[in-house]
């Protein structure tokens, strides 16, 4: 007659390649028998968790990062193999029960991040597909290069942008310690209406920081420029190279900018200090 059974998990230990390795095993249990069993599939399941656990311990990749990398250039395990040729079954084996070597290892772990390397493997092992599956990876990975390398070139940008803010200080915000936000509601509203800002915090003499001003970039008829808004203080300021005027942001600001934004035939802020 068939009834339930209760699936169970466990800390255990095992022996891969001779050292103790701990991992969580799964069995079943059956109420009726008051029995403990492992069904086949089961089994295989806790062999790869054992083996698993020994390849994070040793630095392997582990089954599923394996998958994963595989999934990522949307491969087959046999192509997969072939892109670097090898058996048709070895990327199989090492998603399942086998532990790879460190070659294999090093091989699979350099195609997460290099593209270049890829396509070059494909190129060299192009007997290994037909040519229709051929072209089809070829053109993948020639889309996600170009993608990739755009990426890359954008964060290039970036870090030459921030080459003087590596330290900590007040200028990225690494040191601030506390933010007052009893201004939030208001440049909440305003920034949601006008576009992407960026806050800049200052201290008083106390070492407390608090909010004192912030950068809103508009974006007016095409033009894209940087204005610079403060919360008190008077006069001109230059941010990259485009003078622009400040603005006294008190919390019975917020209409004031709203009503002459909608007004303002220039879309940018003057003093309404």
């Amino acid at each position: 007659r068939k009834h339930k059974v209760e699936v169970y998990e466990e800390e255990t230990k095992a022996l891969v390649k001779k050292k103790p390795i701990e991992y969580k095993e799964i069995f079943y249990f059956c109420p009726k028998s008051k029995e403990e069993f492992y069904p086949e599939k089961v089994l295989d399941q806790n062999l790869i968790r054992a083996r698993d656990s020994y390849k994070e311990e040793n630095g392997f990749l582990t089954s599923s990062e394996i998958k994963e990398i595989r999934n990522y250039y949307n491969l087959n395990q046999k192509e997969f193999a072939n892109l670097f040729g090898w058996g048709d079954i070895t990327v199989q084996r090492y998603e399942n029960k086998c532990i790879q070597d460190e070659t294999y290892d090093e091989v699979i772990r350099r195609a997460k991040d290099d593209l270049i390397f890829v396509y070059e493997e494909l190129k060299k092992h192009k007997d290994k597909f037909t040519e229709k599956r051929f072209k089809e990876i070829e053109v993948f990975l020639k889309e996600i290069i170009k993608k990739r390398q755009v990426q890359y070139l954008k964060m290039r940008e970036l870090k030459a942008l921030y080459i003087d803010y590596n330290e900590p200080n007040e200028f990225n915000g690494i040191k601030i310690d506390k933010i007052s936000v009893k201004d939030l509601g208001p440049i909440k509203s305003f920034i949601a209406k006008f576009g992407i800002f960026n806050l800049i915090y200052s201290r008083n003499e106390k070492g407390k920081t608090f909010f004192t001003e912030f950068i809103i970039r508009s974006l007016f008829k095409n033009i894209s420029r940087w204005s610079y808004l403060r919360k008190g203080g008077k006069g001109k300021v230059t941010i990259s190279g485009l003078e622009e005027q400040t603005i006294d942001f008190s919390p019975s600001s917020q209409k004031k900018l709203e009503d002459y934004w909608e007004s303002s035939e220039k879309g940018l802020p003057i003093s309404m200090a």
